[in-house]
């Protein structure tokens, strides 16, 4: 009751702070088996749920109760609660942990794990334990459901038991390893969990520009509109003397950025030659930095948005770390699904049907995308997917500056 005390005490203090990486507050519950007590025949079952942004509570339960032909046996049931605080996202990676351990025993001619009590081996014993240890883990989340963990742990142990040939009592203090875990999980709520991350980030980064005096704006090049992305009101962009663009490409599915993808490292190359001008050419006024993620049409539009911004933060950290005059000034929107840029693209195609397919991407926007996929049977549909969808996913580099 006193350790569920202090976490929740804890929890409610951290729910106040706003942090960008400790905001995700969905309570999804994991199931999770430790995989070193199912290969000695002792079945497991735990599970974690989350309490706060930083912490979870991880309850595990373990039970033997076979016994073997040869008279030995090592029937238990044990139960160990822990409060979990974790380095970064909770359940995922690096954590400390503070544990209990209680539970029944019944031994006869066992050997306990790291030479605790050797005598059990010639012997048959009643007891019951109870300890308390801290512990050190990890988790690897493989997807959205499925994870592993490791943890081991070192504590005190106190038990109490009776050797059952001569009636005798006996007490035993341990202190050393208390809890070695190699576990398999299974997480519910996982997809609903990335979804919301995604949503707290763009009002996160939302929130730090308002903060800073940003409001929106809206960026144009040449005579095309770009998007709504955020400016800040005191740079007053005068008409374009210069500009300087590039697109820069991502892998299907993919928000990082990959600077050996596509056409990315002649893109890159560009960007070095104007960094060195503008590093070694004082006269070159930044005036903005716009950046731009786009994604292709397939999948949901909330997805689809969560993907441009991804693509849009990636590109910026990237630039950022070359040039901090150009960070400075980095501006980012999202546009999320390209339809304008996919109906550029089919008109300037040789698709067969493309006529047809530009009335429905330029049509009402519910159920265009079901539309567009079983026009002329789907073949329509695939040519556009492996040809023309690739150049949707993309974020764009515009550099405003004037020469003094």
């Amino acid at each position: 009751m006193l350790l569920m005390a202090c976490i929740f005490t804890v929890s409610a203090q951290t729910s106040e702070v706003k942090a960008k990486k400790d905001t995700v507050l969905v309570p999804e519950w994991n199931l999770k088996t430790n995989l070193l007590y199912d290969v000695t025949t002792t079945v497991s079952l735990g599970f974690e749920i989350g309490v706060s942004p930083k912490w979870s509570i991880d309850v595990l339960g373990a039970i033997n109760p076979w016994r073997f032909k040869t008279g030995s046996y090592f029937n238990m049931i044990i139960g160990q609660p822990e409060a979990r605080y974790w380095l970064g996202y909770r359940q995922e990676g690096h954590f400390f942990a503070g544990h209990l351990i209680g539970g029944l025993y019944h031994f006869n001619k066992i050997t306990l794990p790291f030479g605790i009590y050797p005598s059990i081996a010639k012997s048959e014993f009643k007891g019951g334990i109870a300890g308390v240890g801290l512990g050190y883990g990890y988790r690897w989340n493989m997807n959205k459901h499925w994870g592993m963990e490791f943890e081991i742990g070192l504590g005190y142990i106190y038990t109490k038991y009776k050797e059952v040939s001569s009636n005798k009592i006996y007490n035993k203090h341990y202190f050393g390893p208390t809890k070695a875990n190699l576990s398999l999980i299974y997480r519910f709520g996982g997809k609903k969990r990335e979804e919301v991350r995604a949503e707290q980030e763009l009002d996160y980064f939302a929130e730090v520009l308002e903060e800073q005096g940003y409001t929106k704006d809206t960026v144009f090049r040449t005579e095309t509109i770009i998007d709504t992305v955020y400016v800040d009101k005191i740079v007053e962009v005068e008409p374009k003397e210069y500009l300087f663009a590039q697109t820069f490409n991502f892998e299907a599915k993919m928000t990082k950025f990959n600077p050996n993808f596509a056409d990315n490292a002649a893109a890159l190359a560009e960007l070095d030659k104007f960094i060195e001008e503008m590093n070694n050419n004082s006269s070159i006024e930044i005036l903005r930095v716009s950046i731009l993620g786009y994604a292709s049409v397939e999948g949901t539009v909330d997805n689809n948005d969560k993907v441009s911004y991804k693509r849009t933060r990636s590109l910026a950290d990237y630039i950022s770390a070359k040039s901090p005059v150009l960070a400075k000034k980095a501006l980012v929107g999202i546009n999320g699904e390209d339809w304008e840029g996919l109906s550029k693209l089919v008109e300037s195609s040789n698709i067969e049907n493309k006529d047809k397919a530009i009335e429905i991407i330029n049509g009402p926007e519910s159920g265009r995308f079901g539309k567009l996929r079983k026009l002329n049977g789907g073949k329509d549909y695939n040519r556009m997917m492996n040809e023309l969808f690739p150049e949707l996913r993309r974020a764009d580099l515009v550099i405003e500056y004037r020469i003094k």
